[in-house]
């Protein structure tokens, strides 16, 4: 589970559960990963596609916080912080935009 939408689950209970049911899920895929067709790409480019999944996940999300500061009154401090989120946001969509391209190219990949 990403720690961005637990977040949402503010019953500590039901937070812990998911945390155990999302070990849970991906130790399993880790044992039995061999059982698994092959993947169409290598490991080290099946695993990077994932980041750049989970970094564009985490770039909406930072842009969601620096919008916050549009949206909303915020306290100083809290619009500073909502201001540097935008800025991570911005950088995380120009090291996902270079890991994006490289991975089209097929670099790595022979090409």
């Amino acid at each position: 589970m990403r720690e961005t939408a637990l977040l949402y689950v503010s019953e500590p209970r039901f937070n812990a559960a998911l945390r155990v049911v999302g070990e849970m899920f991906y130790t399993m895929l880790l044992e039995t990963y061999d059982q698994w067709p092959a993947w169409p790409e290598s490991s080290t480019r099946m695993e990077l596609h994932a980041a750049l999944a989970d970094m564009r996940h985490l770039q909406g999300f930072f842009g969601t916080v620096g919008l916050e500061r549009n949206l909303s009154s915020l306290p100083p401090a809290d619009a500073e912080l909502s201001r540097h989120a935008s800025k991570v946001a911005r950088l995380l969509n120009q090291t996902a935009n270079v890991l994006e391209r490289k991975l089209e190219r097929g670099v790595g990949a022979g090409a």
